[in-house]
């Protein structure tokens, strides 16, 4: 609480604050609630957190978090690896949080892990990312983060494909 605090003091526009995932998988933030209800609130701050599931979104909900910020990866044996489903399971599942972010009027941002390569399949090729960032662009998503997770983007891939997404899609919140 006291470190948010004083990112907030500090003037970020943004601060992913806490992770609202089961707490019997990750006991360290099964206080995500207790932080989010004990920072202050400095105006023209957002506080987003990082929604695992509709159970962690609806947790969320009673907190008043700013922005919901979703994880998927782009290489489908990464996804399956790190949560346990695949990419189309994950996108059924993160949609549903979508739709609860939009009743809530919440804005989403979506991350996209391995969006320039995973270290199990290779270097992810535009055609790949763009498929999921078209799916979650159409889901009425407000942002999306494009990610290096392992660090294997390279200058001209990362130009390229900042030019491919900001022309498709200059409306959207970028992030990478």
């Amino acid at each position: 609480i006291a470190l948010i605090n004083r990112l907030s003091r500090a003037g970020y526009a943004k601060i992913e604050v806490t992770s609202f995932t089961s707490p019997k998988a990750i006991p360290m933030l099964a206080d995500a609630e207790v932080v989010m209800n004990g920072i202050d609130r400095f105006p023209g701050v957002e506080y987003t957190v990082l929604i695992p599931n509709l159970k962690g979104a609806e947790r969320a909900v009673y907190v008043g978090v700013d922005e919901f910020n979703l994880v998927m990866s782009v290489s489908e044996a990464h996804n399956l690896a790190n949560l346990k489903m695949g990419r189309e399971d994950s996108f059924k599942a993160l949609s549903s949080v979508i739709e609860l972010a939009h009743q809530q009027k919440i804005p989403v941002n979506i991350s996209l892990s391995t969006s320039f390569g995973c270290p199990i399949t290779g270097m992810t090729s535009l055609p790949d990312l763009m498929h999921w960032v078209d799916r979650f662009a159409a889901a009425g998503v407000r942002g999306l983060t494009i990610c290096d997770t392992t660090g294997m983007a390279n200058p001209e891939q990362v130009q390229t494909v900042c030019q491919a997404v900001l022309n498709k899609y200059p409306r959207l919140q970028w992030t990478l």
